[in-house]
Protein backbone atom coordinates (compact mmCIF):
# COMPACT_ATOMS: atom_id res chain seq x y z
CA UNK A 1 0.00 0.00 0.00
CA UNK A 2 2.73 2.35 0.82
CA UNK A 3 4.89 1.33 -2.03
CA UNK A 4 2.15 2.00 -3.90
CA UNK A 5 1.19 5.67 -2.71
CA UNK A 6 4.87 6.58 -3.25
CA UNK A 7 4.68 5.53 -6.74
CA UNK A 8 1.68 7.19 -7.16
CA UNK A 9 2.68 10.37 -5.37
CA UNK A 10 5.75 10.23 -7.93
CA UNK A 11 3.89 10.35 -11.18
CA UNK A 12 1.35 13.01 -9.61
CA UNK A 13 4.85 15.31 -8.86
CA UNK A 14 6.26 13.99 -12.11
CA UNK A 15 3.04 15.59 -14.17
CA UNK A 16 2.68 18.68 -11.91
CA UNK A 17 6.58 19.53 -12.53
CA UNK A 18 6.15 19.13 -16.42
CA UNK A 19 2.83 21.27 -16.03
CA UNK A 20 4.56 24.07 -14.12
CA UNK A 21 7.95 23.81 -16.15
CA UNK A 22 5.45 24.17 -19.54
CA UNK A 23 4.26 26.79 -18.09
CA UNK A 24 7.35 28.50 -17.15
CA UNK A 25 8.55 27.78 -20.99
CA UNK A 26 5.62 29.74 -22.25
CA UNK A 27 5.92 32.84 -19.70
CA UNK A 28 9.07 33.44 -20.66
CA UNK A 29 8.57 33.27 -24.36
CA UNK A 30 6.31 36.69 -24.40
Amino acid sequence: MFHWMCSNFQELYAKCFRDLETTAVQFLSF
